[in-house]
């Protein structure tokens, strides 16, 4: 009975892949099921934040966003935006995110990134 848990346990906690500012314009390989954990540094004391400007609800479910300071650092630093999505079905999704003062828009545009994920 432990083994059978245990092999139920493998198959429903997929594998979460992590991508960073290094991952900019790169491809991404996930399976339906498996996790995509994107991470980008920001402080939006600033205004400046990111938003996502492209993605596939469909094929890649945005599950959760969120900003978090690292422990012990003042409100007002700059910490690190997170968003996790989830490969729903198999095809190719293009995510593009800019780093802007969302009311100023283009104006404003610091950065963008890109990534690139391929489900099957």
């Amino acid at each position: 009975m432990a083994d059978e848990w245990s092999l139920r346990a493998l198959i429903l906690n997929k594998s979460k892949k992590s991508v960073s500012r290094e991952d900019n314009k790169k491809k991404i390989k996930l399976e339906v099921g498996e996790e995509l954990e994107l991470n980008l540094p920001e402080n939006p004391s600033t205004g400046y934040r990111w938003e996502i400007q492209e993605a596939d609800d469909q094929r890649l479910h945005l599950q959760k966003t969120e900003f978090q300071v690292e422990p012990g650092k003042v409100i007002g630093s700059e910490g690190l935006r997170s968003w996790i999505f989830k490969a729903m079905q198999a095809g190719e999704v293009t995510v593009r995110v800019n780093h802007w003062r969302p009311w100023l828009k283009e104006k404003s545009l610091l950065e963008s990134f890109e990534i690139y994920v391929g489900i099957r």
